[in-house]
C-alpha cells in the first residue's frame, strides 16, 4: 500500500475512535457539571446560609437593576474585545460581532463547546471567513484573556485589598504582558515573520512540519500573529478585558452586599477571574463548572476553609442575574443574525 494512503486509513480510524468517545465524554462531563450545580445549590441552601437568602428577599429593586446591568456590561466588552482584535485582518460590523457574541454567550452553558461552533458556523458560512482564520481570531483573543485574568488574580490573592501596591504590581504586569506579547508577535507577523517561522521549522528537518508550515491553511493561522503584532489592538484588549474583570468582580461584590455575605477584594477579584476562565475552558458546558470553582477557591481565601459552602449564594445569584441577561440578550443577537437563513448546510461546504 502506498504510505501516504495508509498515513490517511491510520489517520481516518484514529479520527473514528476519538469520535466513538467524544459523546459518552461529553454526556459524563455535562453530568458532572450538573452534580456540581446541584451542590451549589444544596450549600446556598443549607442552614448555615439560611440568614442570607433572608436578607436576598429584602434586596432593593436598585441592587437588582445594577446587578443585572453589570452583567450586561460584561457581555457588550466581550463582544467589544472579539471585534478588536480582529480588526487588524478583517473588518466586520461590531454590532455583528457583538450580536454573535451575545448568542454564543447564551450557548455556553450548553455541552461540546455548542458556542464555538456558533461562532464558527456564523463566521464561516454568513461572513465568509476560512475557517481556520476564525481559529486564529479565537486563539489570539484567549492570549488577551489570559495575560490579563492571570496576573490579576495573582496579584489579588497575593495582596488582598485594592491599595496602591495592588494597582502598581498589577500595571507592571499587564505592562509586561503587553511588551510580551506585542514584541514576540512582531517577529512572526507579516510575510517575513511567516518566513522565518518556515525556516527555524526547516532547521528542525521534518518532512511533515515542513508541509505544514508552507501550507495555506497554516498561513490562516498564521493571522494570530498579525492580530497581537498591533500595540493598538493588544493595548485596547487588555485595557477592555480589565474593565470586564472590573465589572464582574463588581457583581460578586454587590451580590455578597445583598446576601450580607463578608467578601474582600482579593475574594472578588479571583471569583470573577476563576468564575470566567473555568467557564471558557470547561468542555461540558459552564453551569456548574464555575460556580462551584468559584465557590471552592473564593471560599478559602475568604474563610480560611471554614465555612467551604459560605460563597455558594453569592455565586449562585451572580449566575442567576448573569442567565436573565444571556437569555435576553442571546435572542436578540440570534434575531439580528438570523441563522435559521444561513444554518442548513448547503451544497457548498464553504471556505476552509
Amino acid at each position: 500500500m502506498h504510505p501516504e494512503v495508509r498515513d490517511t486509513s491510520e489517520a481516518k480510524g484514529i479520527r473514528g475512535r476519538a469520535g466513538r468517545w467524544r459523546t459518552p465524554v461529553q454526556v459524563a462531563g455535562f453530568i458532572a457539571c450538573m452534580a456540581l450545580l446541584w451542590w451549589c445549590v444544596r450549600a446556598a441552601l443549607s442552614p448555615a446560609n439560611r440568614d442570607q437568602l433572608v436578607r436576598l428577599a429584602d434586596a432593593s429593586a436598585s441592587d437588582l437593576a445594577l446587578l443585572l446591568l453589570l452583567s450586561a456590561g460584561s457581555v457588550a466588552l466581550n463582544g467589544l474585545t472579539f471585534w478588536i482584535v480582529l480588526h487588524p485582518v478583517r473588518r466586520l460590523s461590531p454590532w455583528h460581532v457583538q450580536a454573535v457574541n451575545a448568542t454564543a454567550s447564551m450557548l455556553s452553558y450548553a455541552p461540546a463547546k455548542l458556542s464555538i461552533v456558533y461562532r464558527a458556523m456564523v463566521h464561516t458560512r454568513r461572513d465568509g471567513m476560512p475557517l481556520l482564520l476564525v481559529g486564529a481570531w479565537l486563539g489570539a483573543t484567549a492570549v488577551i484573556l489570559l495575560a490579563t485574568f492571570l496576573p490579576l488574580a495573582g496579584v489579588a490573592a497575593w495582596r488582598g485589598r485594592a491599595d496602591g501596591l495592588f494597582w502598581t504590581v498589577a500595571a507592571a504586569l499587564l505592562a509586561a504582558a503587553f511588551a510580551a506579547i506585542v514584541a514576540s508577535s512582531r517577529l512572526f507577523a507579516g510575510e517575513r515573520g511567516l518566513n522565518r517561522i518556515r525556516r527555524i521549522g526547516a532547521g528542525v528537518r521534518l518532512a511533515m512540519l515542513d508541509r505544514v508550515l508552507a501550507s495555506a491553511r497554516f498561513a490562516r493561522l498564521h493571522a494570530a500573529f498579525d492580530m497581537l503584532s498591533s500595540p493598538t489592538v493588544v493595548g485596547l484588549g487588555l485595557t477592555i478585558r480589565v474593565a470586564d474583570l472590573m465589572l464582574q468582580a463588581a457583581r460578586f461584590l454587590l451580590a455578597a452586599r445583598m446576601l450580607g455575605s463578608e467578601v474582600g477584594f482579593d475574594a472578588a477579584v479571583a471569583a470573577a477571574c476563576t468564575y470566567y476562565v473555568v467557564g471558557v475552558v470547561s468542555p461540558s458546558g459552564s453551569l456548574g463548572a464555575r460556580e462551584s470553582a468559584a465557590t471552592g477557591l473564593t471560599s478559602l481565601l475568604a474563610t480560611g476553609g471554614a465555612h467551604a459552602s459560605a460563597f455558594a449564594p453569592v455565586a449562585l445569584v451572580v449566575s442567576a442575574s448573569e442567565a436573565v441577561i444571556f437569555l435576553v440578550a442571546g435572542l436578540t443577537g440570534m434575531a439580528c443574525t438570523q441563522p435559521w437563513k444561513w444554518l442548513v448546510p448547503s451544497g457548498d461546504p464553504g471556505p476552509r
